[in-house]
């Protein structure tokens, strides 16, 4: 059985996971694997065996790791003429983020493309667009769960 815990260094768009025995051996020596967290596709795995001599004490559960989907309200808002708006994926997954007008039609699509796990933000330039009140959407379907997340915000335009 093995325990896999997370590199101390994570970016925002990609994390990797060291996997080790859940009981380490004094004495014993060992391969390090590094595998794709997104996908558990074992990426790399290390030339020279480590030598354990010592004790393992405890493992710490890793920290900035997403675990599900989340739209955030924008930043600024109300806003002139641009806005950030802020996501997180688990996985990989197919992202679209679409704006709304306040009666449902369709005014701009922001992002439509496949994005790797992690928090992502876009920016949203609306200098083109009248003043008042929109809505974003963002749908996004898991590659490999086939999950799908549909999340809504209101942003407010003000010139």
């Amino acid at each position: 059985m093995s325990l896999s815990i997370a590199d101390s260094v994570l970016s925002k768009t990609n994390a990797y996971q060291w996997t080790v025995p859940d009981t380490l051996l004094r004495d014993s020596s060992y391969k390090i694997e590094i595998t794709d967290v997104a996908d558990n596709n074992i990426l790399d795995s290390s030339d020279e065996n480590f030598f354990i001599n010592t004790v393992a004490v405890g493992v710490n559960e890793a920290t900035g790791l997403v675990k599900n989907y989340k739209l955030y309200q924008n930043y600024p808002n109300p806003f002139n003429p641009s806005t950030v708006i802020k996501y997180e994926l688990p996985g990989i997954s197919n992202v679209t983020i679409t704006i709304f007008n306040v009666i449902g039609q369709r005014v701009a699509v922001l992002l439509n493309r496949v994005q790797n796990a992690g928090a992502h933000s876009v920016v949203w330039n609306a200098q083109n667009l009248a003043s008042g009140v929109y809505f974003y959407r963002i749908k996004a379907t898991g590659i490999k769960s086939n999950n799908d997340f549909i999340s809504f915000k209101k942003a407010v335009l003000i010139k």
